[in-house]
C-alpha cells in the first residue's frame, strides 16, 4: 500500500486523460527561443544523435514528472541537445538539473551554454544546471 502525495505523479497517471494535462507556461514562452537556438546548432550537419523533442508523447511524460513538487533533483544520461534539460528545468522552477555529457559534439557545448542564458539557471554548473 502506498502512501498518498497530493500533488505528485504516479505511473498509473500516465493512462488516464492526457486532456487535463498540458506544458508550463515558461515551456511555451521560452520554446521559440529554444528552438532557434537548435536550428542554429544542426545547420550544416549531416549526422547527429536523437532527442527526446522527437517524441511529443516523451516531451509530456518527462515534463509531467518533473513539474511535481515532491522532484528535487534530476540526473540525465546524456545531454545531447540539451530538449530533456530544457523540458525539466521548464516544468519545474525549483528543479535541480545534472546532466552527464560525453561533450563530443559541438552542439552539446553550444545548447549547454544557452539554457543557462534564457532560462537563469546559473551556469553550465551553477545551481540548477550541472553539465558534465
Amino acid at each position: 500500500m502506498r502512501t498518498e502525495i497530493k500533488s505528485s505523479p504516479y505511473c498509473e497517471d500516465l493512462t488516464t486523460d492526457w486532456s487535463k494535462f498540458n506544458m508550463s507556461e515558461k515551456f511555451f514562452q521560452l520554446l521559440p527561443m529554444f528552438t532557434a537556438s537548435y536550428e542554429a546548432s544542426i545547420a550544416g550537419l549531416t549526422d547527429s544523435e536523437g532527442h527526446s523533442g522527437q517524441v511529443a508523447e516523451q516531451q509530456m511524460i518527462l515534463h509531467y514528472l518533473a513539474a511535481s513538487p515532491a522532484v528535487k533533483t534530476v540526473c540525465e544520461t546524456g545531454f545531447n541537445y540539451g530538449h530533456s534539460s530544457f523540458n525539466f528545468l521548464t516544468a519545474n522552477p525549483n528543479l535541480k538539473v545534472n546532466s552527464f555529457d560525453l561533450g563530443i559534439h559541438e552542439y552539446s557545448k553550444t545548447m549547454a551554454k544557452f539554457l543557462p542564458e534564457v532560462l537563469d539557471v546559473g551556469g553550465i554548473d551553477g545551481k540548477r544546471l550541472t553539465v558534465r
